[in-house]
C-alpha cells in the first residue's frame, strides 16, 4: 500500500472539480439570465456556493458508494482509505470533500505536502484517511 503521488492527486481533484462546476455556471447562466438587475458579485458568490454544494454532494457520496474512489480517483487510479487500508465511512468521505472543496485551502495544502515528506495532505490527516495508489 503505497502513498498515491502529489501530480495524481491534483489531477484527480482537477477532474472532480470540472464534472461539478457545470452546476455552478447553469446556477450563474440562470440568475443573470432572469434577473439582470441583481448585482454581478453576489451572482458569482451565489454560483460558487452552489459549485461548493454539489462537489460535495457528488463526491462524498460517490467516494462512499464506490469504496474510496470519485470520478477524477478513478481516472488517476487512486483511492482514500481509511488508516487501516479498509473503506473508508461515509464520514470521513464527506469530511474529505468537504475540506477538499475549498479552494483556498488547497493552496495551503498542497505547500503543506511539499514540506511535510509523508505525501498525507492536510485532508487526510483531519479525515484520518490517506491516498493511494489502486493500480
Amino acid at each position: 500500500m503505497n502513498n498515491a503521488k502529489f501530480y495524481k492527486r491534483i489531477y484527480g481533484w482537477l477532474l472532480d472539480e470540472a464534472l461539478c462546476m457545470p452546476f455552478g455556471v447553469f446556477c450563474f447562466w440562470l440568475i443573470y439570465h432572469f434577473d439582470a438587475s441583481f448585482p454581478l458579485f453576489f451572482i458569482v458568490v451565489i454560483s460558487i456556493l452552489f459549485d461548493y454544494f454539489f462537489y460535495v454532494l457528488i463526491n462524498s457520496v460517490s467516494m462512499f458508494a464506490f469504496k474510496g474512489k470519485t470520478l477524477g480517483m478513478a481516472i488517476e487510479g487512486i483511492k482514500t482509505v481509511n488508516m487501516e487500508g479498509n473503506r473508508p465511512s461515509y464520514r470521513c468521505c464527506f469530511l474529505k470533500c468537504f475540506l477538499n472543496g475549498v479552494i483556498a485551502i488547497v493552496l495551503v495544502n498542497a505547500v503543506f505536502m511539499l514540506l511535510v515528506h509523508t505525501e498525507r495532505s492536510l485532508f487526510d490527516r483531519l479525515s484520518q484517511t490517506m491516498a493511494i495508489n489502486c493500480r
